[in-house]
């Protein structure tokens, strides 16, 4: 628990406003400069992925991915290609 409203208003989204990893306008908060740098991204998409929402995947009949979002697929042909160089 992060503690009560006016806490978490007052003292928390002011100092991450003034860190500048958040926004805050018109009682609306969003993204600051420096939100990505606080967050890897990776790590947290992974989490998601192959946490609760590959629970919620493989009960509606869906696998979950096989590999990450981020990692690009290596080529089918690769070692083909090293033989032939040699």
């Amino acid at each position: 628990m992060l503690g009560h409203k006016t806490y978490v208003q007052g003292k928390l989204l002011s100092r991450l406003a003034q860190l500048g990893f958040i926004e805050r306008r018109g009682g609306l908060i969003f993204e600051g400069p420096l939100l990505d740098v606080l967050l890897d991204y990776r790590l947290l998409a992974d989490r998601i992925i192959y946490g609760t929402l590959s629970e919620v995947l493989a009960q509606s009949g869906h696998p979950p991915p096989s590999r990450d979002a981020f990692t690009p697929p290596e080529p089918e042909n690769a070692e083909d290609d090293a033989e032939e160089n040699d």
